[in-house]
């Protein structure tokens, strides 16, 4: 008789799904981004660079022709480095964005917000009163005239859990890692949740 719930039977079912979603990720893109020139002009000209070098990730993504980005996830204790790297490549920081409520750091987006005027961005569900852009499934962000972010409730780590989708990259937080997906052991996570949400925007 087995002894595993139905939300460990399905998380083990979700990390078999994500190996098989990474194993053809980067074909996929490439054959997406090849179908046409203009595709691969859209892709060369946007900048995506992971700025934390830690196991919290936060990223700048911009269009570089354009000078306008956006940060995902900052962390407050490095705010100096994303200030410099928005100097350093003379870009204006549109947005500033949280993928949910962070239990192992505090978001800088309050503090960048106001250093540099960008509007922050979260999900509809998180508590912090920071949040001036309160988004839901399928809005779409627009950090520039040419680059935008669809936005996809994904919630299971946590309740407020957004991914965002560039039509190159997705963003997922913590929702979905490399080789696995976020713990749902803190208050308002849900395995089944997490499994039913990336199986139905994937397949």
């Amino acid at each position: 008789v087995s002894t595993q719930s139905t939300g460990q039977r399905k998380t083990q079912k979700t990390l078999k799904f994500i190996n098989q979603i990474q194993q053809n990720s980067y074909q996929n893109l490439r054959r997406y981004s090849n179908k046409n020139n203009n595709n691969n002009k859209m892709f060369e000209d946007f900048e995506v660079t992971e700025l934390n070098n830690g196991n919290c990730k936060s990223y700048a993504i911009a269009h570089k022709k354009e000078k306008v980005a956006a940060l995902i996830d900052p962390l407050r204790e490095n705010v100096a480095i994303y200030l410099g790297f928005l100097n350093y490549h003379h870009y204006r920081l549109s947005y500033v964005i949280d993928t949910h409520t962070h239990a192992d750091h505090h978001s800088a987006l309050a503090q960048l917000s106001r250093l540099t005027g960008a509007t922050t961005a979260a999900s509809y569900r998180a508590p912090s009163p920071a949040t001036q852009l309160h988004l839901k499934d399928k809005d779409i962000i627009h950090i520039s005239p040419s680059l935008k972010l669809n936005v996809l409730e994904t919630p299971g780590h946590t309740p407020d859990c957004l991914s965002f989708y560039t039509g190159f990259h997705v963003f997922t937080g913590d929702a979905l890692l490399i080789g696995g997906s976020g713990r749902t052991d803190f208050a308002g996570g849900d395995p089944a949740q997490s499994y039913d949400r990336f199986f139905n925007l994937f397949i």
